[in-house]
């Protein structure tokens, strides 16, 4: 039984902010605020030239370049893979990482501009 029947909560899952809603009862995505695909592209070749880890989330699929985690490592695609989910798909929500505290300062700067 599903964790929401156990509750008994609306079949419905608002995720990514508000950007994306699912109706988790007939599986299928019910509502997306596309992230810009030119931002996205920007962000990551930012991320590819300065060795940031980047999420890329849509539909109900998650990929990114490089898994922090083993349960990740199927979602682990190439930059071009990337790209093309960026200019394609719907992408509703883009997480960059590092563990290097300096290098996300830098990033934050970069956002900023």
């Amino acid at each position: 039984m599903d964790f929401q029947e156990q509750i008994g909560t609306s079949p419905y899952i608002v995720s990514s902010n508000g950007a994306s809603a699912y109706d988790a009862e007939n599986g299928v995505e019910i509502y997306n605020e596309r992230i810009d695909p030119q931002m996205v592209l920007q962000l990551i070749k930012y991320s590819r030239e300065n060795g940031y880890r980047i999420k890329l989330n849509y539909k109900d699929l998650l990929v990114m370049n490089e898994a922090a985690y083993p349960d990740e490592k199927d979602k682990e695609v190439s930059y071009e893979e990337l790209e093309r989910v960026a200019v394609e798909e719907q992408v509703v929500q883009c997480v960059i990482i590092s563990t290097d505290f300096e290098k996300m300062r830098f990033f934050r700067d970069y956002i900023k501009k």
